[in-house]
């Protein structure tokens, strides 16, 4: 009886230590299951967080380009309004946030983040409103409560700069602070920078309204069409429907903005720095257009026909020495240097004969031009005849030229060739490539 009872105590003692042994394992089991969730919270925590980073920065993007384009057309607006450029425009802070920029960009900076035009509310609904970088701002923030998270966002700096011919960029850094529910996870980041591209296509060119005050005369900013060669067609059509080209001289938008009728170089160094700490290929950033002489004067503006009908030259004053087969303007007149980088086909160019009494002058001169241009001499005075010939044996004999007459001749081979008129021993020279 005994030997059962101790074999009954040893059964149950190892039964015992059997549900012990159990019960440590579910309990460990247990314990490390509850880790395995808690981390696996924390990393989906983790990824949300994330995720909502990196819908700031994209969201960024977005609204900064419609915030821009949309500051960009009520900075044109108002200096239709004002007659006035913006070369002298001083940026009105709304917040904390403190600029250096000054001119055009300093107007499209306020007008983008602030939603103001020297400090005042920028005009209707339609505008600015809702569509500025502080509501980018309170929205990014209200998103984030939405998940959950207590978000601290702040834009520390912003800068608009040429971006090239047609757009400018928005450049800010902002400083983003991201808590979850639990405080288990969060994001801090300082100092993030930000990039948005505002294309200025369908905007109007404030440049010949600011030179000529006749509000009819703004253009539509749109592009030029590729063209290999242009022709007498092509130039008709760019002339009836103004387009832009890139410019290594003309104004760019900001330069236009401010009235200015050349690149300036504080644009152009920073479109050429940003570019190149973006490893992005340098373009220009400024533009050209024609200006349509024939329709400025229906206004009863003042035109110099002879001058260059692009737009900025003409207004520097440069002469236009050479013309196209245009139909439906025959006073276009072009300097020779637009001629060969628009590759201007067929090419007529003039040089004028003039006497003033103590000296004889052919005008340009030397006067470099493409094999099958056409030089046209024009002699300049009312009172004297002029005879022109060319030192080679195609071009014949002498032509007499009466006052006020023109003769031509054009040039299909390459070389060197030397004018006289020897009526008054002037000469000048063509060179032909």
């Amino acid at each position: 009886m005994k030997k059962l009872n101790d074999r009954g105590f040893v059964y149950s003692l190892t039964i015992v230590l059997l549900v012990l042994i159990l019960l440590s394992l579910i309990l460990f089991y247990v314990y490390v299951s509850d880790i395995g969730l808690s981390d696996s919270a924390n990393t989906m925590e983790t990824d949300d967080i994330h995720y909502y980073v990196e819908a700031v920065r994209m969201d960024f993007t977005r609204a900064a380009s419609v915030s821009g384009q949309r500051a960009g057309v009520y900075a044109v607006d108002a200096i239709l309004k004002n007659g006035e450029s913006l070369e002298n425009y001083a940026y009105t802070p709304c917040s904390n946030l403190q600029t250096s920029l000054t001119g055009a960009p300093a107007a499209i900076a306020e007008l983008a983040y602030c939603g103001t035009y020297k400090g005042q509310y920028a005009g209707p609904a339609p505008y600015m409103q809702n569509n500025t970088l502080r509501d980018w701002q309170t929205r990014a923030i209200a998103q984030g409560k939405e998940l959950g998270y207590a978000v601290n966002l702040s834009i520390t700096s912003f800068a608009v700069v040429p971006f090239d011919a047609m757009h400018y960029a928005l450049l800010a850094e902002v400083d983003l602070e991201v808590y979850s529910s639990t405080n288990k996870s969060l994001y801090r980041g300082y100092g993030i920078p930000l990039f948005a591209v505002a294309g200025i296509n369908s905007m109007e060119d404030p440049l010949i309204y600011l030179k000529t005050k006749e509000p009819a005369l703004l253009r539509y900013y749109a592009e030029c069409p590729q063209a290999e060669t242009l022709d007498g067609t092509e130039t008709d059509s760019r002339l009836t429907t103004p387009c832009y080209l890139p410019s290594n001289e003309g104004p760019s938008f900001f330069d236009r903005l401010e009235g200015r009728i050349n690149l300036s170089e504080k644009y152009r160094n920073q479109s050429e720095l940003m570019l190149s700490s973006l490893e992005l290929n340098v373009t220009p950033v400024g533009i050209e257009s024609f200006i349509n002489l024939d329709e400025v004067a229906k206004y009863a503006v003042p035109v110099t026909i002879n001058l260059t009908w692009v737009d900025y030259a003409y207004f520097a004053g440069l002469p236009g020495y050479c013309t196209t087969n245009t139909a439906k303007y025959p006073e276009f007149r072009i300097d020779l240097n637009h001629a060969l980088s628009y590759n201007m086909r067929p090419l007529n160019c003039f040089v004028f004969v003039f006497f003033d009494g103590a000296a004889d002058s052919l005008n340009p001169s030397p006067i470099q031009v493409p094999a099958g241009t056409t030089i046209t001499w024009v002699n300049a005075n009312y009172d004297l005849s002029h005879t022109i010939y060319v030192d080679d044996p195609g071009f014949g004999e002498p032509r007499d030229m009466p006052p006020l007459s023109q003769i031509s001749w054009t040039f299909n081979s390459a070389g060197t060739y030397k004018a006289y008129d020897i009526r008054y021993s002037a000469n000048g020279v063509v060179e032909v490539t």
